[in-house]
């Protein structure tokens, strides 16, 4: 629909909801509702994983969730509050160099999760190639690898703040770099380098590439299937402890995973897109062969958050990896 009949559709909506309330929300109370939800997240995640997501609940996408976090960017008017919200909305213009508001904010938001859990607790970002992808750029134009390693830059205080407060884990959501050229693939993990560099080694830098996070509105159809062998190499000179990988990508050349020489495999197991009929000992097969080509405590199993690709609700997508794991006892 247009983008002026979504704006109102969605404010009359908006004004609905607050016309129920006795009192208006206010900052404090919002605060509290995402701590509450928050909590619930990472408790429903505690009974079946061993590394929990804090989830991003304040994000309303990935692209705009990131942009609200910098300085340099304009939003269009109806999005400067997550509450008014438009899914249709044009994506983020950069106008500015970008730079972190507060370089605290990731740590803020992974401190959330993890007080509330004994558990270790992982951090989940949109990669800067990606980001770089997604906005209008003003600045760089359709350079996109000097855009993304501007973003870099602006993320890696904020990374780093992360890395220094103890979050054990980080994970760079890079989908566009399925996709690019071999040339812009280079540039973009020199981005992601640049926004993990001097990162505490304390904590697990993982780059996430699947193909089901590049479902969004404006980035056209899906990408084409990610060739590891072309990157295996590349990926062991990146300053990251993990990739992650679907097992259709990690498991289509016998070599790749041989020619690692200390990089860990997160295997995504359940995918964001398994329905009702998925069967746990689907997963087996390419558990079995994925560690007869690691070494042990290389390889981990992990689920698709989903996003846009989800088919169901997150805790039966968890309860399909239990049954997973009841099947490998």
């Amino acid at each position: 629909m247009p983008w002026e009949e979504a704006i109102d559709r969605h404010r009359h909506r908006v004004a609905t909801e607050l016309a129920k309330r006795r009192e208006p929300w206010t900052a404090a109370m919002l605060q509290l509702a995402l701590a509450e939800a928050t909590q619930q997240l990472v408790e429903l995640q505690a009974t079946v994983l061993d590394c929990l997501d804090e989830g991003a609940l304040d994000e309303d996408a990935s692209v705009r969730g990131l942009a609200r976090l910098l300085d340099g960017i304009e939003l269009e008017t109806a999005l400067e509050r997550p509450l008014e919200w438009i899914a249709e909305a044009a994506p983020p213009r950069l106008v500015e160099p970008p730079r972190l508001r507060d370089p605290r904010a990731l740590r803020h938001r992974w401190e959330r999760a993890q007080r509330v859990t004994a558990k270790p607790v992982k951090l989940s970002l949109l990669g800067p190639r990606s980001f770089a992808g997604m906005v209008d750029d003003a600045l760089h134009g359709t350079d996109v690898d000097a855009g993304a390693a501007a973003v870099a830059e602006a993320l890696n205080p904020g990374l780093r703040a992360l890395g220094e407060a103890g979050c054990p884990a980080v994970e760079l959501v890079e989908p566009a770099l399925l996709a690019a050229t071999p040339r812009a693939t280079m540039a973009g993990f020199e981005a992601v380098a640049r926004a993990l560099y001097k990162v505490s080694s304390e904590t697990q830098r993982w780059l996430r590439l699947v193909p089901a996070d590049a479902i969004e509105p404006w980035l056209g159809a899906p990408p084409p299937a990610l060739n590891v062998e072309a990157i295996a190499d590349v990926l062991e000179e990146l300053p990251i402890d993990g990739v992650i990988l679907t097992p259709e990508a990690a498991l289509a050349e016998p070599a790749v995973l041989e020619r690692w020489r200390r990089l860990k495999l997160g295997l995504v197991v359940i995918p964001a897109d398994a329905n009702t009929s998925f069967r746990a000992d689907e997963a087996l097969g390419a558990l079995a062969i994925a560690s007869a080509r690691l070494q042990p405590g290389r390889l981990a199993a992990t689920i698709d958050g989903g996003g846009a690709a989800a088919r169901l609700p997150l805790r039966e997508r968890l309860g399909l990896l239990e049954g997973l794991e009841s099947a490998m006892r």
